[in-house]
């Protein structure tokens, strides 16, 4: 079974599940002294009663005992399986490739990780034991029973099959149920964890009344669905209480006319009365069975579609190739499509070592893109990436994402203190000087005096409690300890205001100091003095030079370098030397 797969029992679900069989094995055992004792005449003077009697508590108490231990160790059992289940997807999940993510809602893949995980730890250290423990007191019961009279015996052995032919089909179309209310309740999870996580902009936008409105409708859809779940149960209930009370019935009348007939001692209907209580649980339990593992089965069916999803790919048990610095980066003929659009159709790029390079464009030319298949968070539908001649799929991929360096436009910044953010991703904690020293040129020290806990100063969600400067210079000190031999950066300082950008441009000149830069930027002043620049233009390279080469070569650059000094010089944020390169401004 594709549950079993998930699981890996250890030594305490193992011994857990033999002191449950045990204990399973002397609750057959009791009835039998019980029809011993009754039987007997003079049951409190004969000395063979007495004996009966003490054996009889001996194995009552055993009985607890060992089942208390048993039902304690597979209980134990179950958390630490439960424990591995949530580890297991999350480590799956953190190594799986970008575009799968592309295509979920984070608020589901919470909740396989946390509320799936819960049928499946139930069923494998819950359902799974009582169903053997209860086979075998069944496989007993009967047994015991048949010994003692096989007439009576048969007589409850026909009547429980009529169980069966309505359960099992009922546990189909519990299974359908099943997978709908998970996709439901992960619905429900997700519009929760969205609107919480935005949920300023919820407020700003006087969108209350939508989120509740979407809420609801999910909400209702799994209320409907719960509906029908708890129909099949309340049918299922009543049926195999309709068996039991046949049962009893059956067997009072049948064992009554034998008691008196003679042929059936009073001892023997007690103890098949007694077996009859004994034995209806662990029975109702072999039938709920197959329903639990339906319900199961669809409720785990997203774990192991996500546990089929390939990770992405390490170059496992490999060392890590000694490649000699200074490293030079070059792409060559990249093509790449999102969904069979394509977005980049044989680009050809290089990244001296130590030099300046940038990447322009206009919105949705792919300069984020190239950025992403550079850093293989993608990979290229065609072409290579090569480093100092090595083609990037040859080298490890933690070792090549670790000599980049990102400051990106979006808000890298994660729940917990700005020492937390500061060393995140690190492999070697830094020591105080190299945190100070980063944190001075960054220029954070002014802010970072300012406050009570200094960097252990929690951020928010997200670093809501920090400004987008102070956010963007916390990536810039991240990326200065990592010391990374490329820095990135993605526009980053396209959402920032005057003040905020001069303080992020100062921070950024001291961490790009001996790296090769590739920049992404909208803002000219940030690009005029690149080395080179790319212009990207209708899905390739259009042209590449220096920012004057370019103005005076390629007309489309100088449209778009017109474009955005327009832009910027409206807001007022824009060098009066850009305007002062481009002629006729």
């Amino acid at each position: 079974m594709k549950v079993i797969r998930l699981i890996r029992l250890k030594k305490f679900f193992w011994v857990g599940l033999f002191l449950s069989i045990i204990s399973s094995v002397l609750g057959v055992i009791v009835p039998l002294y019980i029809k011993n004792i009754i039987d007997l005449k003079n049951i409190f003077k004969s000395t063979l009663s007495l004996s009966f009697l003490s054996k009889l508590v001996t194995i009552l108490v055993l009985q607890t005992v060992i089942s208390a231990m048993g039902n304690f160790l597979i209980s134990r059992e179950g958390e630490r399986q439960i424990a591995d289940i949530r580890n297991l997807l999350q480590t799956h999940l953190i190594h799986l490739p970008i575009p799968f993510f592309d295509n979920q809602e984070s608020g589901q893949l919470s909740s396989r990780v946390i509320n799936d995980s819960v049928l499946v730890k139930n069923f494998i250290t819950g359902v799974v034991p009582e169903f053997i423990t209860s086979l075998i007191t069944t496989i007993g019961t009967f047994i015991v029973l048949f010994l003692l009279d096989w007439k009576l015996s048969l007589l409850i052995f026909l009547i429980f099959p009529l169980d069966a032919l309505i359960t099992i089909p009922l546990g189909n179309y519990e299974e359908k149920l099943t997978v709908k209310s998970q996709k439901s309740l992960s619905d429900l999870t997700g519009i929760v964890t969205e609107s919480l996580r935005n949920i300023r902009a919820v407020k700003l936008s006087e969108a209350e009344e939508n989120v509740l409105v979407k809420f609801g409708k999910k909400l209702r859809l799994l209320y409907k669905l719960s509906v029908k779940n708890e129909a099949v149960y309340a049918v299922i209930s009543p049926i195999q209480s309709l068996v039991s009370f046949v049962l009893i019935v059956s067997v009072l009348l049948y064992g009554g006319y034998r008691v008196q007939q003679s042929t059936l001692t009073i001892g023997s209907l007690t103890s098949f009365l007694i077996y009859f209580y004994q034995v209806i649980g662990p029975i109702n339990t072999i039938a709920d069975f197959y329903t639990n593992y339906k319900q199961t089965k669809g409720a785990v069916a997203k774990i192991i579609e996500i546990l089929h999803e390939k990770p992405e790919k390490y170059i496992v048990g490999s060392s890590k190739l000694k490649i000699s610095k200074p490293y030079s980066l070059s792409v060559r003929n990249l093509c790449f499509s999102y969904d069979k659009k394509m977005v980049l159709e044989k680009v050809n790029v290089d990244f001296p070592a130590k030099k300046k390079i940038a990447i322009v464009g206009s919105s949705g030319a792919g300069k984020t893109t190239l950025v992403n298949l550079i850093t293989r968070l993608y990979n290229p539908n065609a072409g290579s990436i090569m480093l100092n001649g090595i083609d990037s799929k040859k080298i490890d991929l933690s070792q090549w994402r670790s000599m980049f360096g990102v400051v990106s436009q979006e808000n890298y910044i994660i729940s917990g203190t700005i020492y937390d953010n500061l060393v995140f991703g690190l492999k070697n904690l830094p020591s105080n000087d190299e945190i100070n020293n980063a944190i001075k040129i960054a220029n954070l020290s002014t802010f970072l005096s300012s406050l009570r806990r200094g960097v252990h100063e929690i951020v928010g969600e997200q670093g809501l409690k920090l400004s987008g400067g102070q956010r963007q210079r916390l990536q810039i000190a991240r990326a200065y300890l990592k010391d990374p031999d490329f820095l990135i950066l993605d526009e980053a300082t396209s959402n920032l205001d005057a003040d905020s950008e001069k303080k992020v441009s100062l921070a950024l000149k001291e961490v790009m100091k001996g790296k090769t830069i590739i920049a992404i930027a909208h803002r000219l002043s940030t690009i005029i003095d690149s080395d080179k620049i790319y212009f990207l233009d209708n899905k390739t390279i259009a042209a590449s030079g220096t920012h004057e080469q370019l103005l005076r070569s390629v007309p489309k650059y100088r449209n778009f370098v017109k474009e955005q000094f327009l832009k910027t010089n409206i807001s007022g944020k824009e060098s009066k030397n850009v305007g002062r390169s481009l002629p006729g401004l």
